[in-house]
């Protein structure tokens, strides 16, 4: 069973459809996440997205070059991981955040060795400003930093149950993978994840866990039994 996990969500988990920041739901996922780490005594780190306030695809008809962008989803993503933790704090004090990109009186600078050490020492480490650099997504962010901190997996939270053929919400037929490889998932333009991310993760054998986050308690169903999401490594 996996041990060291980096769980990458996105920041719609934290919104409603009419607020971009919805208390109640910040703070079930933050009770969910702590009851989880404690159950299970695993070290847990969490990669926040910003799809509640700013993604640059959203934001494409905006006068800004993707520099501007993308800092601007870096700098937003600060605003969730730092909620994220104070929500953490009612329920433990053994939580960490750091960012690759923001001010550091809000938020402490990432470095992977501070990062491993609240890490190993069991501490929720949430992890916020993507690598830090433009260009590239938080889903690569999210294996960058799951190989940094020496993770047995990533589980990537989405809205629908693992990988399938295609866009199960807008094709009745889509038929779901249980298993792939990265070389399937790439061949085939599976876009659950970017291919930059598919492609780290495959260079560095590290199994990636696709499963449905709309339901909180999904979390621990999942990791105790991975056959209800899509796992994905370099060998089946």
């Amino acid at each position: 069973m996996y041990k060291k996990l980096l769980l990458k969500i996105s920041g719609d988990l934290l919104s409603s459809e009419s607020s971009s920041f919805d208390p109640k739901k910040i703070e079930n996922l933050a009770k969910t996440l702590v009851s989880f780490q404690q159950k299970y005594d695993v070290c847990l780190a969490i990669v926040v997205g910003a799809g509640n306030i700013w993604r640059f695809r959203d934001n494409k008809h905006l006068s800004l070059n993707r520099n501007t962008s993308d800092m601007l989803g870096m700098l937003a993503t600060n605003y969730n991981a730092v909620l994220l933790k104070e929500a953490i704090l009612k329920y433990t004090q053994s939580v960490a955040c750091f960012s690759a990109f923001g001010n550091d009186r809000l938020i402490d600078f990432y470095s992977p060795h501070n990062a491993r050490k609240s890490f190993n020492d069991k501490k929720i480490t949430v992890l916020a400003g993507g690598t830090g650099s433009p260009f590239v997504t938080t889903d690569s962010a999210s294996v960058l930093r799951a190989l940094e901190l020496d993770c047995d997996v990533v589980l990537k939270a989405t809205k629908v149950n693992g990988i399938y053929t295609s866009d199960p919400m807008k094709d009745k037929n889509a038929i779901k993978f249980q298993n792939l490889t990265f070389n399937e998932a790439i061949s085939r333009g599976l876009n659950i994840m970017d291919l930059g991310a598919f492609g780290l993760a495959k260079e560095n054998d590290l199994p990636i866990l696709v499963f449905d986050f709309t339901n909180l308690k999904n979390l621990e169903d999942v990791y105790n039994n991975p056959n209800l999401g899509t796992l994905v490594t370099s060998n089946n």
